[in-house]
């Protein structure tokens, strides 16, 4: 048996001899590699050009390349286009770091970047585009590498998205004159990014966008590191004068723009299958103006959200977690869309209780047009609970609940929303203009109180339009919940959901654009009215009566009377009021519901009967009346002039013209 010092002498004479072998393999290796390392980068890059090739039909064109040092990818001349069309990208020089053991997988992983004259051009014209085969696959089959990744689930696919994502974002970016240009037919974005660098994590970038329409430049600013999966980005324009947001504005016609905008990812973490991740985003000074939107730029001060997502095998949620500020307001959402069992989507809101001013204060500017200058006091506050379940939209759940409380309104601002206590002028429009303007009130030889009109056409206009109206506060979410089913099962709108208060409110007090603001502002204005009983149910529905269109440049039930049977309104009878009440959604078009020889068609006396049915539950008529009612109409007015129209001539077609009765 050896000595201790003998043991460790034999050791030590066998930690070098291993040592030695080591270096020696390392040596051969290294030597191996610089022999062959261009024959490993034709590898690695025919590797890739084939992966193009097959999945995409893209072409990968390389003057020439070379590797130099240990890892460094030296390219000139490098594009990227598909057959007959324009180049998609072109770059004079790159030069790469790459991690070397990712080349034996036809991966490409780089750790530093350099780029020079580099150019994208995304072009979409009527004879197609460049770019959208990247977002499919020429190979349709079915491959085992298809087979798992249709496996996983939402959380696990976004996962090992956000790892590519942050895995491809080398260490260090430098890149000098990087043009991005975007073409649909004439029109145009040109993006010049002289510089981009990235260097331990902070980013920098300075945009010059060329436009059709506008110029503007950009600062691109933050932090990204890869290794957690996090970023903070901070955007803003150059000059505040030119803060149109490129791209929307030139392609889209949607003029929007912002003085500064935050974005940052954090917090992201994947386990048991569950991908969660936070973040937050700012904007500051927001505008975007849209025919759709409003006639006028809508503006918000400051806009904000603090987000948390969840992803899992079957659903995305937004947490309830989740904050978002508008101006002084504070909003909880939750949403969630589930695919399994079967697709359902979930939607709430919180509004906590919040001050009535700073709620009316930091409604977007623009976007309620008629509050502006308007004052109250009180507190207020908003629930809603959406579900919608594809494979049974009948069980929709709707609940929405603006709550007030100690609410007094101490300035009607713009809104005038109390004028409809008194005598006012109204005014027509038909397709965004003036048809004709005139006085609402006993002033007007034409205006009559609602006791003064027939109970008959009270009763059929209440069955057909709104049959809760002297119950509900302003909203039938019976059915509106009834019209959103319907809706979404014919996949287009077949049934409305609008009140007699919201048909009135959207005459009196706001334009005839069919936009969200309008919307919005109808839906306001309707809860302020009947909430506060700014205005009683027989004023409302006296009105209503008294400017709603009833035919050609026929407005109010005393010209309607009139033109259609030389009577007065309070001298209806049962017929003649469901008449009136069928024809109000389509006032211009009542001569449809006749044939040439002057009868009811068979779809309109259907109307009679279900009308009529109705009058008897609410006790207006008798069981033996409603037999007895004939359904036969005669017109001894000036209307009696249009059914000379013969129906095959008219621009409808007869299933058009079927009504959906909702009143009831």
């Amino acid at each position: 048996m050896g000595t201790y010092k003998d043991i460790i002498k034999k050791y030590n004479v066998n930690f070098i001899n291993t040592v030695k072998i080591f270096g020696g393999i390392v040596v051969l290796c290294l030597v191996v590699y610089f022999s062959a390392r261009n024959l490993i980068l034709n590898y690695a890059i025919n590797k890739v050009s084939d992966k193009l090739k097959q999945k995409y039909s893209l072409n990968l064109l390389i003057q020439s390349s070379k590797l130099t040092g240990v890892s460094t990818l030296n390219i000139a001349g490098l594009k990227l286009f598909q057959s007959n069309k324009d180049t998609l990208l072109s770059c004079s020089k790159v030069e790469v770091d790459l991690k070397l053991f990712q080349l034996f997988w036809g991966n490409v992983r780089v750790n530093n970047f350099y780029a020079d004259s580099t150019k994208i051009v995304l072009n979409k014209s009527k004879q197609g585009d460049n770019f959208s085969f990247l977002l499919k696959s020429k190979n349709t089959k079915k491959t085992k590498d298809n087979e798992e990744r249709s496996a996983l689930n939402f959380g696990e696919l976004a996962n090992k998205i956000l790892d590519q994502v942050f895995d491809i974002i080398p260490k260090k970016i430098s890149a000098n004159s990087v043009s991005i240009v975007f073409k649909k037919d004439s029109k145009y974005s040109n993006w010049n990014i002289p510089i981009i660098t990235l260097e331990d994590g902070k980013i920098s970038a300075h945009v010059i966008v060329d436009e059709l329409k506008c110029n503007s430049a950009w600062n691109v600013s933050g932090k990204i590191v890869s290794a957690d999966r996090t970023a903070d980005l901070k955007i803003y324009p150059t000059d505040l004068e030119k803060r149109n947001i490129p791209i929307i504005n030139s392609l889209f016609n949607i003029k929007t723009g912002f003085d500064t905008l935050l974005l940052s990812l954090d917090n992201n973490d994947y386990s048991n299958g569950i991908l969660e991740f936070n973040g937050k985003a700012l904007v500051k000074n927001f505008f975007v103006n849209h025919w759709r939107i409003s006639t006028k730029d809508v503006e918000i001060n400051n806009g904000e959200i603090d987000f948390s997502f969840y992803i899992d095998d079957n659903s995305v949620t937004l947490d309830s977690s989740t904050v978002c500020i508008l101006n002084q307001i504070k909003i909880y959402p939750f949403v969630k869309i589930s695919t399994k069992p079967t697709k359902e989507y979930q939607l709430k809101i919180a509004m906590p209780t919040t001050k009535s001013d700073e709620f009316f204060s930091s409604l977007p500017k623009g976007l309620f047009q008629s509050f502006e200058n308007f004052k109250s006091n009180g507190q207020l506050s908003y629930n809603l609970n959406f579900v919608l379940n594809e494979a049974n939209p009948d069980s929709l759940v709707f609940n929405s609940n603006f709550n007030s409380k100690n609410l007094k309104i101490t300035s009607y601002g713009n809104s005038e929303l109390n004028k409809l206590n008194s005598e006012f002028l109204y005014t027509a429009y038909e397709k965004g203009f003036v048809v004709r303007s005139f006085l609402v009130g006993e002033s007007n030889p034409s205006f009559y109180t609602i006791n003064e009109i027939s109970p008959y056409l009270r009763n059929a206009i209440l069955c057909s339009e709104d049959g809760d109206f002297y119950w509900h506060k302003g909203f039938n979410e019976r059915a509106f919940r009834k019209s959103i089913a319907t809706n979404f099962k014919e996949k287009k709108f077949k049934r409305g959901g609008s009140t007699i208060s919201m048909q009135l409110v959207k005459n009196v007090f706001l334009t005839r654009n069919k936009t969200v603001a309008r919307k919005l502002e109808e839906a306001l204005i309707v809860w302020l009215i009947e909430n506060n009983r700014i205005v009683s149910k027989d004023r409302m529905y006296e009105v209503y009566l008294n400017i709603i269109e009833w035919g050609p440049n026929v407005y109010g039930i005393g010209e309607a009377a009139e033109y259609y049977f030389k009577k007065r309104p309070s001298e209806l009878n049962i017929q003649e009021s469901i008449f009136l009440a069928m024809i109000i959604p389509r006032p211009k078009w009542f001569y449809y519901n006749f044939d040439e020889t002057g009868k009811i068609k068979s779809h309109t006396a259907d109307f009679f009967k279900i009308i009529s049915k109705l009058l008897v539950k609410r006790e207006i008529i008798s069981e033996e009346e409603n037999q007895n009612l004939n359904p036969e109409i005669v017109l001894i007015g000036e209307a009696k002039q249009k059914l000379k129209i013969k129906a095959d001539s008219l621009l409808i077609e007869p299933d058009k013209m079927l009504f959906d009765y909702g009143g009831e």
